[in-house]
């Protein structure tokens, strides 16, 4: 899964956030994060499972850093390209 980067709030932020987005997975339902606003991910390591059919996959962050934003509920249908969650990027 790959991340798109954002830049956030016009002049008051310099940093960027970075958008979770749904890149390879077509008609699957986010089953069910398995981080919190405000936990640490780390680069690849599961933020969040879904359900494909009958298969079930954990997908990883794109980044190391914060998840700042969850923009999308356990049990959404969920389509390419969709944002579904940012990624404050650390450093």
């Amino acid at each position: 899964m790959q991340g798109s980067v954002v830049f956030g709030f016009g002049d008051i932020f310099k940093d960027m956030l970075v958008a979770v987005t749904v890149d390879h997975l077509q008609d699957c339902i986010l089953e069910k994060w398995l981080k919190k606003r405000g936990d640490r991910v780390q680069k690849g390591k599961p933020l969040y499972r879904v359900v494909c059919g009958v298969l079930s996959f954990e997908i990883g962050s794109p980044v190391t850093g914060t998840l700042s934003e969850i923009k999308v509920a356990p049990e959404t249908r969920l389509s390419k390209g969709d944002v579904i969650a940012y990624v404050w990027p650390e450093g």
